[in-house]
Formats: C-alpha cells, structure tokens, sequence
C-alpha cells in the first residue's frame, strides 16, 4: 500500500501529536486519493555555533529525532493560493481563518513560505491531519522505503526486492508499507 514519508522539524512533531496542530502545509501534494496515511520523520534539531551548525538528538530524545515517531492519516487535501496585490499588499484565497489558525502560522508565515523568496505568488497545499498516532517506540528511517521490480543482468525476475531509505525526504516521498 502507498503511503508518504514526511519530514517534520520537532516543534511541529509536537504541536501535530498534542492535537494542537491539524493542518500541514506544503507546496506540493501527492498524487494519492484521501485518505491516506503519512509516516512522520521527525528532523534533527540543528543549532547554530557561530559559522556552523550543530546537530542535537539529546534535546528531543523522547521523541527520537532523526527517526520516523508516528503517523497520522490525511483525510483531505485543498489548494490555498497566495499572491502580492498591486500596492504590494499580501493575499491567501481558498482558506478560512480557522483554516490559518490549525497550521499554526501566522497568515504572515504562511503567506511567505508558498511563494517563497524573491517571487510574487505561489500555490500552497493543506494537509487535512486526522488520527495522529505516536509510536510507542521511534521507527529506523531504513524500515521504510519502496519495492522495486528486481532486474538480473540476462532476465527479468518479477521478484520485488525491498529498497529502503537511506536519507530522509526534503519535504516528503512516497514510501510503500
């Protein structure tokens, strides 16, 4: 069964299991029918030392960062579109406040991060979240992954052959359960 892989920074990890979070937004959308069910990577904290950064695991323990700590499942997807207006005022159609208010951004934050920097519009997505589970035990990233058909140097098999991931997603990815 398809189903998404989708990295999620700490703070929000908690917001979405708390209850307090229940839409996600994102810029692009898989192409999958609702509902489906979305695996959640939680992300490692980076923290910035001067000219670098440093990642920290111990500050989230818990909740095992850089690993995969629960699911929850996507009832419904809807398209919110973002725009700066001629006097350069700033506009998101499609979406009710209460819509903004379940993302927990401000329509500021949300606004700039579907158009992004140095652009004019863009298109967001929401992530309708239903039925958050947290794992009891944090999940290995490699225990997720997709089925291949396995291709032999002189026949074709139609044997499936299991490749798991070896680095998390950028935003998400499909993954195969």
């Amino acid at each position: 069964m398809k189903a998404v892989l989708m990295s999620i920074h700490p703070k929000w990890c908690e917001k979405i299991f708390n209850g307090e979070k229940t839409i996600e937004v994102r810029k692009s959308v898989p192409k999958l029918e609702t509902p489906f069910t979305v695996y959640v990577y939680q992300t490692r904290l980076k923290v910035n030392k001067g000219d670098s950064f440093m990642v920290v695991d111990a500050l989230n323990e818990n909740l095992g960062c850089g690993k995969v700590i629960g699911s929850f499942v996507c009832d419904r997807v809807t398209c919110c579109q973002a725009y700066c207006g001629g006097s350069g005022e700033k506009h998101l159609t499609n979406l009710f406040w209460d819509e903004v208010k379940r993302t927990c951004l401000t329509e500021h934050e949300m606004f700039d991060y579907i158009v992004g920097k140095g652009k004019k519009e863009g298109t967001g997505w929401l992530w309708h979240i239903t039925e958050p589970k947290l794992f009891d035990k944090p999940r290995a990233l490699s225990e997720f992954g997709n089925y291949k058909t396995e291709w032999v140097q002189w026949y074709h098999s139609d044997d499936k052959v299991f490749y798991p991931l070896t680095r998390p997603p950028q935003s998400w990815c499909y993954v195969e359960v």
